[in-house]
């Protein structure tokens, strides 16, 4: 798997020494994704001409929006845990237009296209889990561990039923 980078921009408000609230806007995208979509048109004329085209979803962009509540166990650690949303707002494409006959193959066009995102959810929902650890009062060293609740593609768009939930694992660097 790739490493896809996550920026953000967050407050943190704290109701007691231990107890605080975040919440959060990040950026962040998805690669490798493997649902591509394809639709033939076949003619049917002396000799039968099929054109297929073929949609490849190479990287789907995200802003997602956690709420988190947190709790500081004594100077240096702190666990949170919490929900949120994402919400799919561009896809990466590459488009492939192939035409064969009866007796040939051929690729006609490839191109990189943005935009195309109809097969999969706009709106996503997800539970959140993490740590911190302090390394001083203004650097906070973490980890992120997100649960996907939404299936993200849409099963009858690409003739399947699995499951595509957006669980990450996410290393953070927090600046106070």
């Amino acid at each position: 798997k790739k490493i896809n980078p996550m920026l953000g921009l967050g407050v943190d408000y704290n109701m007691t020494k231990r107890w605080s609230f975040n919440t959060n806007l990040h950026y962040f995208s998805v690669k490798e994704i493997m649902r591509p979509f394809e639709s033939v048109q076949t003619n049917y004329d002396f000799i039968f001409r099929t054109t297929t085209t073929t949609i490849e979803t190479n990287k789907l962009h995200y802003l997602s929006l956690p709420l988190n509540l947190a709790f500081r166990i004594g100077e240096r650690h702190q666990l949170s845990a919490g929900a949120g949303v994402s919400l799919l707002v561009q896809g990466d494409n590459l488009i492939k237009v192939e035409q064969s006959d009866s007796f040939t193959k051929s690729l006609i066009d490839e191109y990189d296209s943005k935009g195309y995102i109809t097969g999969f959810e706009t709106l996503n929902t997800y539970l959140n889990f993490g740590y911190n650890v302090y390394l001083n009062t203004n650097i906070a060293a973490g980890i992120t561990y997100q649960y996907g609740l939404t299936d993200v593609t849409i099963d009858d768009y690409f003739n399947q039923n699995d499951k595509d939930q957006n669980t990450r694992v996410s290393a953070t660097l927090r600046f106070n």
